[in-house]
This record gives structure tokens, C-alpha cells and sequence, in this order.
């Protein structure tokens, strides 16, 4: 995920999951687990792992909501 910014912080998050890792710019030598949210800085760019076990439908968001209402959420569709 990369926060085009320009200028504020992104709490990015799946509802309903668990990162299992998080890997900040990049780097695997920074691995974090565990992680539930994890805020993003205007031009940072971070890898997310995770795996979800049940199908459906996954929001992701910033945990700032109130962006929610200019743009910042989508959906993750898993399928069996």
C-alpha cells in the first residue's frame, strides 16, 4: 500500500483480520506481526501480509472513517 498522500497519515486496516506480518518500506529486516492497523506517512509505501480463512467480503479502510466518506475504502472479494 502507498500513501500518495499529499500530506496525511493513512491507519490502514482490514475489518475483520489480522496482518500477519507487516513489512515497513519495504524490509523484511523491519517485520512486524500481529499487527491489526498500521499507519501509513504521505509517500511511505508498506507491504501487508495476510491471509484470511473464510470467504467474503473484506473492507479495508482507513481507520480514520471519516475519510471513508471522500474515497478511502474498498473491498476484498476471497472466493473458496
Amino acid at each position: 500500500m502507498v500513501n500518495a498522500g499529499p500530506n496525511l497519515t493513512s491507519a490502514f486496516h482490514v475489518i475483520g483480520a489480522i496482518f500477519t506480518a507487516v513489512y515497513p518500506d519495504g524490509n523484511a529486516a523491519h517485520a512486524l506481526n500481529g499487527v491489526s492497523v498500521y499507519p501509513v506517512a504521505p509517500g511511505q509505501g508498506v507491504i501487508f501480509d495476510l491471509v484470511i480463512p473464510q470467504p467474503g467480503k473484506y473492507a479495508f479502510v482507513d481507520h480514520s472513517m471519516r475519510d471513508m466518506q471522500i474515497g478511502a475504502v474498498g473491498l476484498i472479494n476471497v472466493t473458496p
